[in-house]
């Protein structure tokens, strides 16, 4: 009875993991304008938590495991005007911009 109580405990703790896991999604991109890319630029997606993402050399950005649903991104540098655009992330989805 013990060895299925703790069967049961292992597969339920499990399944919570892996959905909470499969809940998320990916958001990537590259920022360049009529030059080339724009390094260094700090990226903001926004519901009820902030997540924060900076361009690399390429101007390359990566949001990793995203939870899923509705944010407000925001991609604010010097020298440009501001952006503001609406997404929506899904489960398991990579959505490049």
């Amino acid at each position: 009875m013990n060895k299925v109580l703790q069967l049961f405990t292992f597969i339920s703790l499990l399944s919570i993991w892996l959905s909470g896991y499969a809940q998320s999604g990916t958001i990537e991109g590259i920022l360049w304008d009529e030059i080339g890319p724009i390094p260094g630029t700090v990226l903001s997606l926004q519901n009820e938590q902030t997540y924060k993402a900076q361009s690399d050399l390429e101007g390359r950005f990566l949001f990793a495991n995203i939870p899923a649903g509705n944010y407000i991104l925001k991609i604010d540098t010097y020298g440009y005007n501001e952006h503001v655009q609406t997404l929506t992330v899904q489960s398991e989805q990579t959505l490049n911009l």
